[in-house]
């Protein structure tokens, strides 16, 4: 299997940590976001919306990241990262989106006022955006801590895709001045990720090695 994206991308970073999950390693093929490599046309051939990561499989090529992270847990025969209760796969799914449609983008967004404008001399960080942003992000963290203080994981007792979809934005988070107290005030989402973070696929993939500046660059694709 080959996986066409950064190590610094957040959902390469999902992709690359489901496969550590499940024991297993891919080619990694360098796309060079913060020069744009996302935009080759060889890469637009890949991805057509100029994302990464995609995988290539026997043939097979898959974007978007949920998808690919599902094809990785499907294909191997190990600890599996769907729980096997629907009920539990239901809810899997629910954090999955949540993940996607109200934490990603405000996270997302606040690393580029904290720090990438400073880091690519575009202007100096706007306090009123980064307030904004953080108050964006308390509805879901304070969802996601209520819902944390009677579960381990986010699908029930067992750690899942749905803890894999979130992990990569909180270890940037974690870094930034103007998002450690949104964790830290929040204790079952504090005990989640101290709890998660010392797995072994992630200090694996997301926390091994020099921790790179963080831009725009890096965390969209």
């Amino acid at each position: 299997m080959k996986v066409y994206g950064h190590p610094w991308s957040i959902n390469t970073r999902k992709v690359l940590a489901t496969l550590a999950e499940k024991g297993q390693e891919a080619e990694l093929i360098l796309v060079d976001l913060p020069r744009g490599g996302q935009h080759a046309p060889e890469h637009i051939a890949r991805h057509p919306f100029a994302k990464a990561p995609v995988i290539e499989d026997d043939g097979l090529m898959i974007y978007e990241s949920a998808a690919i992270m599902r094809y990785i847990d499907g294909k191997y025969n190990s600890t599996a990262l769907v729980p096997a209760k629907r009920r539990n796969e239901a809810l899997m799914d629910q954090w999955i989106s949540i993940g996607q449609t109200y934490f990603g983008e405000p996270a997302h967004a606040l690393a580029i006022e904290a720090i990438f404008k400073r880091v690519r001399k575009l202007g100096e960080p706007d306090p009123g955006r980064i307030k904004d942003l953080q108050s964006v992000l308390k509805k879901p963290l304070d969802v996601m801590d209520g819902w944390l203080g009677w579960r381990p994981y986010l699908s029930g007792d067992d750690f899942s895709l749905a803890d894999l979809t979130f992990m990569p934005y909180f270890e940037y988070m974690s870094r930034l001045a103007a998002a450690c107290d949104l964790i830290a005030s929040r204790q079952n989402v504090a005990n989640w990720w101290q709890t998660v973070s010392k797995r072994s696929s992630w200090e694996k993939v997301g926390r091994t090695g020099e921790q790179p500046p963080i831009g725009a660059d890096m965390l969209a694709a």
